[in-house]
């Protein structure tokens, strides 16, 4: 009852939100209780996080083997739900053929974040005030985004494609890690490329961008205020 449910869930929560009906199918889903409410994500170890934009907060898990679901951690702590593994407790039993994906449906999200190589992807597109992306150690990312106050930092080989539409953007990208917002719309726009790290991005009025140590932003847009700074490598240019 609960596989089912949860089914019938996540189609009504897309077809609500989403310009194009969408269907998600895993028959092998089952639904999590939360101790709390929450307003931020974090996932972390492989994990592959399915993110919905609903009017209430549910979380269901899947995996490939029920052997892992004992050593999966699914808890909310001061407004943030946290998904990963407890390594110490998995004896030797991580491989490369396990399999977890966990679909989350939230009301409002402020913060979400992502490492260790997990995985991100939004069905719909997120209508929030204001929200904070964080992405580490080889994380990725997609993102259907409209945000009027938007903050993100990618990190050591993290990924992050992200469209849509913010008012103010305060973007950083560093050690080889890569935003590509060339489908992301901002009127005004902070970034900071360094170490390697690459930053695409749309911007119809300002952008100060600061690149250095072989870090780059490219830029496309109406705008006409641009502030560049380079260094060591650097580069800001107009793509």
């Amino acid at each position: 009852m609960k596989k089912l449910f949860f089914a019938i869930f996540l189609l009504f929560s897309i077809s609500s939100f989403a310009q194009n009906e969408v269907i998600l199918h895993d028959a092998g889903a089952r639904q999590v209780p939360l101790n709390g409410p929450f307003n931020a994500v974090s996932v972390a170890t492989g994990i592959e996080l399915i993110l919905v934009q609903s009017n209430d907060n549910k979380l269901a898990i899947s995996v490939t083997d029920e052997k892992y679901l004992k050593h999966l951690v699914t808890k909310v702590e001061n407004g943030e739900l946290k998904i990963y593994y407890d390594y110490k407790n998995l004896d030797g039993i991580f491989g490369k053929n396990n399999r977890v994906k966990a679909y989350v449906s939230v009301a409002s999200l402020k913060r979400l974040k992502g490492s260790s190589g997990a995985r991100i992807f939004m069905v719909n597109v997120f209508n929030e005030e204001s929200l904070f992306i964080d992405l580490s150690s080889g994380a990725k990312m997609e993102a259907k985004l409209k945000v009027s106050n938007l903050a993100i930092d990618v990190s050591s080989g993290a990924k992050l494609e992200i469209n849509g539409k913010s008012g103010m953007a305060d973007l950083s990208a560093s050690s080889g890690a890569k935003i590509d917002g060339s489908d992301l719309t901002v009127n005004d726009c902070k970034a900071k490329a360094s170490s390697g790290g690459k930053i695409s991005i749309a911007v119809e009025k300002s952008l100060d961008g600061k690149a250095s140590s072989g870090g780059k932003i490219e830029y496309n847009g109406g705008a006409t205020q641009i502030n560049a700074e380079t260094s060591s490598g650097g580069k800001v240019e107009k793509s």
